[in-house]
């Protein structure tokens, strides 16, 4: 199938990109980035296997971020894949977090347009010519290293209207020498988030049984679904996406839900689900995919993935 069918993808996966984030990311925090060993996250090891032995079949983060505001899929028309997939996965964390008490606060809308501009300029220092990013850029610039990064609500800061959905601004300020206003740089680092890189489908599962949305990059593409719900995988391209449930196939193995920034019709395909514990309606945009056609994704040397949470105390109130 050709890749032209799929929109733009805009991600940019290597290996020493990735490498150069996890150290800047452990040198700041004093720990490990990786999810599995951090003193954050380590606690979280094995949630998915203890929920299934406690007959949990899925666990689907927008139903409770649905509590806040409908998902409504991204709709991207430029290389800002990264951005939203960051951005989705961030905002599944904190309105699961607020769902479940685990944080006190208000669920406001975060920007992604900061995210895209953030990570290509302040940390990956002008780079990249065209349009594009990297996800572990990305993950170090929400995690506020070097002082610089986070999120913000959707709002004014000077002569940055984010109000609603602008991928110009995000685009036209996301060149080397290019700067966001200092209001906007402001409010983004009183909200940085805890960011931990998830290594395997053990790791990638845990995390979204423990409620934390995943945001991953990677050089495959995925299809129309199938009758079940279910999108297999249909050429290469790098492309950034958020994870946002995992759950029990029929056949007892593992799935996951993805969701995409390509607008509502993509992927097409019936949006019924059928797993073990029965069927639903998967929300625009998103599909199931297996954990054996992940570990087949995950056979390039070059793919990534990271789990994202508000830090307790820099929660919007």
């Amino acid at each position: 199938m050709p890749l032209e069918k799929f929109g733009p993808l805009g991600c940019v996966i290597q290996e020493d990109y990735t490498l150069a984030a996890d150290e800047a990311i452990a040198k700041a925090t004093g720990e490990s980035v990786f999810f599995g060993d951090s003193p954050r996250t380590a606690q979280f090891n094995g949630r998915w296997e203890y929920l299934k032995s406690r007959g949990v079949t899925g666990v689907f983060l927008w139903e409770r971020y649905e509590k806040f505001r409908p998902l409504v899929p991204h709709r991207q028309l430029s290389g800002t894949c990264v951005a939203r997939g960051f951005h989705r996965a961030a905002e599944m964390s904190y309105y699961n977090a607020l769902a479940s008490g685990v944080q006190i606060g208000e669920a406001v809308e975060l920007a992604w347009e900061p995210i895209y501009t953030g990570s290509r300029v302040y940390v990956g220092k002008g780079q990249l010519s065209g349009e594009g990013s990297v996800g572990s850029w990305a993950a170090q610039w929400l995690a506020g290293v070097n002082g610089v990064g986070g999120v913000c609500r959707r709002g004014k800061y000077g002569s940055a209207d984010l109000t609603l959905d602008n991928e110009p601004w995000a685009v036209k300020n996301s060149d080397r020498g290019d700067v966001m206003p200092s209001e906007l740089l402001a409010e983004c680092q009183r909200h940085t988030l805890s960011g931990h890189r998830v290594r395997n489908n053990t790791e990638i599962a845990d995390a979204l049984a423990s409620r934390f949305g995943v945001a991953r990059c990677w050089n495959t593409l995925f299809g129309n679904r199938n009758s079940d719900g279910f999108s297999v995988p249909s050429g290469r391209g790098a492309h950034c996406q958020a994870i946002i449930g995992v759950f029990v196939r029929k056949d007892g193995g593992t799935g996951f839900v993805e969701t995409n920034s390509w607008g509502p019709n993509m992927p097409g395909g019936p949006r019924i689900l059928r797993y073990a514990g029965g069927e639903l309606t998967l929300p625009s945009g998103c599909y199931g995919v297996t954990a054996e056609n992940y570990q087949r994704a995950q056979q390039d040397r070059w793919w990534e993935a990271h789990c994202l949470s508000l830090r307790i105390g820099q929660e919007y109130r």
